[in-house]
């Protein structure tokens, strides 16, 4: 059980510019992980010559003396997943520094193991939250309409990692809401996996009262 799910994770990452005959550090970035997560285990059996007859020999002239031999061995392979939750990066320019955290949310695994949000804080405590939607995140009774008919074929076809909305939210360093400030809203052929329409939302003000797009048989 090699559990290579587990490995080839970054955990830290520093960029260098050298001047004056020196390495001088530019960015630092940092990520850190959720707990390994087991979803399940696999059981097999593999088998090796032990004893080979060599050059090759019918089965006929095999005698009760010479046999070829197996060895056999039970193994488990484990599957799962670890989660990128947040990512720290300092960026440093003439002595100063200036970090930017972001932050990771999966509403969806582990069926979608793409992130749902990602809340990104600056020095000054003010965040930017990134909404994302994907097929599964819609559950459209029926085609009854264009938009309705290209995530059922999304689905069907088990294509459940494209965006559908993305919309981005300000909020002050005091938790208070600014309103979101941009979107994007995407359809689907209801026949083939491609990109149909885009929508995007283009405000002169942030809209605080926005509510996402709703997918059904008979209305979007």
């Amino acid at each position: 059980d090699s559990r290579d799910w587990q490995r080839g994770l970054l955990l830290q990452k520093i960029d260098y510019q050298y001047v004056g005959g020196q390495f001088i550090p530019l960015r630092y970035e940092n990520n850190t992980y959720s707990s390994p997560v087991f979803v399940d285990s696999v059981n097999g059996y593999i088998t090796r010559y032990q004893q080979e007859l060599f050059p090759p020999t019918t089965d006929t002239t095999i005698t009760a003396a010479v046999q070829e031999i197996f060895s056999g061995q039970s193994y488990q392979y484990t599957s799962g997943y670890m989660l990128l939750l947040s990512k720290s990066v300092t960026n440093v320019e003439n002595g100063a520094t200036l970090t930017t955290t972001e932050n990771y949310t999966y509403d969806d695994v582990p069926a979608n193991m793409l992130p749902t949000s990602m809340t990104s804080t600056d020095s000054k405590g003010d965040a930017i939250i990134t909404h994302l939607t994907y097929p599964l995140d819609y559950s459209p009774s029926s085609a009854g309409t264009t938009q309705a008919s290209g995530i059922i074929n999304l689905q069907q076809a088990h294509i459940i990692t494209p965006v559908i909305e993305k919309s981005v939210q300000k909020k002050n360093s005091n938790g208070t809401n600014i309103g979101v400030v941009s979107g994007i809203y995407m359809t689907f052929k209801p026949t083939q996996p491609l990109v149909d329409s885009v929508f995007r939302l283009e405000a002169a003000a942030p809209i605080t009262n926005y509510t996402p797009v709703n997918i059904t048989a008979g209305a979007t």
